[in-house]
C-alpha cells in the first residue's frame, strides 16, 4: 500500500480550486523531457464566506456559557 503512495506530490489545477494527488510515472518516450503522471485523487476547495448575524458580544456570552457547563460537568 505505501508503495503506491511512492513518488506523490499535491498540485494545484489551472482553475486554481482543484487540487489533485499525481504520481510520477516517469519520462514520455521521444517526449524532450515531458512526465507522465497518474492522477490518484481529485480534491476541490469550496471556501464560501461566513457571515455572523449575532452581534459580537452575544456570541462571546454563549460561547463562555458553553465553556462553563463543560467544566462543571
Amino acid at each position: 500500500m505505501l508503495k503506491y503512495f511512492e513518488n506523490v506530490r499535491l498540485v494545484r489545477m489551472a482553475d486554481g480550486k482543484t487540487y489533485k494527488l499525481i504520481r510520477d510515472l516517469g519520462l514520455v518516450k521521444g517526449g524532450k523531457g515531458l512526465r507522465c503522471h497518474e492522477a490518484i485523487m481529485t480534491f476541490q476547495l469550496k471556501l464560501k464566506p461566513v457571515s455572523i448575524h449575532v452581534p459580537l458580544s452575544e456570541l462571546i456570552l454563549m460561547l463562555s456559557v458553553a465553556v462553563a457547563r463543560r467544566s462543571a460537568a
